[in-house]
This record gives structure tokens, sequence and C-alpha cells, in this order.
């Protein structure tokens, strides 16, 4: 952990170091997502409820990496309210947690029978739920974002690309080390959910 906390913001001197880096970011989701698709249910909650363990054992880490944001914040005008929006209290970080563990308890939204009909050729069709694939979330400097979107991603069985804002860039990176598809059998070097490492 601690050569995680040390992270400073990268910054990228041109688009063209911006588009490489997306475009590798969403080669290695597109191969972790071929394996998340075929996890079963029961391996997917399993992996969530392991990340909500590791986020409650390394809540002062994650504190720690969140009041980095909060002092810069601070040092760059930003409004009280933003600062409370940005905040990641012992009770946020709880709640981070709890939602995992709540998303582990929804019903698989994979292999779902959505429609079935007959054609009159006698052909029958079936509509079933898939995962989508890889799915880019773009959100504001609010770090339990980083952890719900993960979380439902990999409970659909999709890979996920999260650009949080800048503002919370620490607290964004030190919560990506808490990937829950790492804990699924056989799971690829490549992460399901990625944070982009720049501000």
């Amino acid at each position: 952990m601690s050569g995680h906390q040390q992270q400073t913001k990268k910054t990228l001197n041109d688009m063209s170091e911006a588009d490489a880096i997306i475009s590798q970011m969403a080669e290695q989701a597109r191969d972790a997502q071929a394996v998340m698709g075929r996890a079963e249910a029961e391996s997917r909650n399993q992996a969530l409820l392991q990340a909500a363990q590791l986020i409650r054992q390394n809540s002062q880490q994650i504190e720690t990496a969140n009041q980095k944001d909060r002092e810069h914040g601070r040092q760059t005008g930003l409004t009280n309210a933003f600062i409370d929006r940005l905040t990641l209290t012992a009770d946020r970080i709880e709640a981070m947690a709890t939602g995992l563990e709540d998303i582990a308890g929804l019903d698989d939204p994979l292999g779902v029978e959505l429609a079935r009909w007959t054609r009159p050729n006698g052909l029958d069709i079936a509509r079933i739920s898939t995962a989508l694939g890889v799915i880019g979330v773009i959100y504001e400097s609010r770090p339990n974002v980083t952890v719900d979107a993960a979380g439902l991603c990999i409970k659909s069985g999709n890979a996920v690309i999260l650009r949080g804002g800048s503002d919370s860039y620490h607290t964004s990176q030190m919560l990506s080390w808490f990937d829950a598809a790492r804990f699924i059998p056989c799971w690829p070097a490549a992460s399901s959910y990625t944070v982009c490492p720049f501000a």
C-alpha cells in the first residue's frame, strides 16, 4: 500500500499519449470481460464480499488518500459543499462496503429469460439477458461512485473503465486497489475495472 499512497497525479503531454493509455486500458478490459462474462454468479458474489472486507480492513489508508484530495481541494478554492461531497468518513467508507454486500445479495441478472415466442414456421425464439461488454463511466468527484459502479458492473458480468473528477484522484486510485474481480477463480492479470491513471 505504501507505494500506492505516494502516487502523484499524472499529466499528459498530448492527446496521443491519452489515446494510447485509453486504448491499452480498453483492450485489457475487453480481455477481462471475456472471463467475467463466463464467471458463475457465486464467484462474482464472493468476489464482491471479499472486496467489501478489504475496504473495511484498509479504511485508514482510504481516509489518508481522501485527506490528500480534500487538502488539495481547499488549496484550489473548492466550496465547502464540494468538499463535503468529496469527503469519505468512516461511516461513508462502511457504506461503500455495505453497498458491495447489498449488490452481492441481488438476483443474478445474467442468463434470465426475458421473453420467448414462436414464429409461424415453428421456430422457438428466446431473449436471454447477457453482459454488455466494456462500460465507460464518467462522473464527478464522488469517490463512492468508484466502488458502486465497479460493483454493479462486476455483478452484471461487465468490465468498466472509470473516469472520476480530478479532485478525487488519490481516493479513486486507492479504491481501485480493491478490484473485486481479482478474487474470481482463474482471473487474468487484466483488471475488470480500471480507474483512469491521470487527472
